[in-house]
C-alpha cells in the first residue's frame, strides 16, 4: 500500500480545493436560467408600460379634442358663419392617429380637413380592433366632436358607443380597451 508523503499530501489537498467541471456547469446553467427569467420579465413589463402610456395618451387626446371643439370660435366663410368641429382619426394597425379640424364639414376625417397634430402609438403597441355599436367593426374610425350642436359622431353617425382595443406585442393578455360613449366620454374598460 502506497503511503502518502508530505509532498503527496500537499498535492492531494491542493487538487481537492478546486471546482469540478460539473460544479461549474451547474452554476453556469443556473445563471443562464436566471438571466432568461429576468429578461423575459423585463420585456413584458416594458410592453405593459408602453401599452398603458399609449392608452392614457389617447384618452387625454380624446378629452382635449372634445374641449377644443366645445370652445371653438366661429369663423366666416363666403358670408356664412361656421363653427369648426374637432376630431381624431385612427386606423387598425397604424402607429399614429390624427387630430384634425373638420373644415370639410363631413363629420369625419377627409382630405379637406386640417391636421392639428399627430399622436403617436408607442413602438410595440397597435390598434387591434375597432367596434362601433354592437355589430359594426370598421378598420378605421373618425371621432368628431361637433362645436355646432355638441354632438359626437363616429364615422359620420351619432348615437353609438365605440370600443378601441390596443394590444402590446408582449403577449395575448396585454390588451386595453378604450370605450367612448355617445356623449364623448372616454374610459378604459377592463374586459
Amino acid at each position: 500500500m502506497p503511503s502518502i508523503t508530505k509532498n503527496n499530501k500537499k498535492n492531494f489537498l491542493h487538487l481537492s480545493k478546486g471546482f469540478t467541471l460539473i460544479e461549474i456547469l451547474v452554476v453556469l446553467s443556473i445563471m443562464v436560467a436566471l438571466t432568461i427569467l429576468v429578461l423575459a420579465g423585463y420585456s413584458e413589463t416594458g410592453s405593459r408600460l408602453a401599452l398603458e402610456r399609449t392608452v392614457e395618451s389617447f384618452i387625454g387626446d380624446v378629452n382635449s379634442t372634445k374641449q377644443r371643439s366645445a370652445s371653438s370660435l366661429s369663423y366666416e366663410e363666403n358670408d356664412e358663419v361656421k363653427k369648426l368641429g374637432h376630431g381624431i382619426y385612427i386606423e387598425e394597425g397604424a402607429g399614429e392617429y390624427i387630430i384634425f379640424k373638420d373644415k370639410s364639414e363631413t363629420r369625419e376625417f377627409s382630405g379637406g380637413d386640417e391636421t392639428v397634430r399627430v399622436g403617436e402609438i408607442e413602438t410595440g403597441v397597435s390598434v387591434d380592433s375597432i367596434e362601433v355599436g354592437s355589430d359594426n367593426t370598421p378598420n378605421n374610425l373618425s371621432i368628431l366632436f361637433s362645436s355646432e350642436n355638441g354632438g359626437v359622431y363616429f364615422n359620420g353617425e351619432s348615437g353609438s358607443d365605440v370600443k378601441i382595443t390596443f394590444r402590446a406585442q408582449g403577449g395575448e393578455d396585454l390588451t386595453r380597451v378604450v370605450q367612448i360613449n355617445s356623449s364623448g366620454v372616454a374610459s378604459i374598460s377592463y374586459e
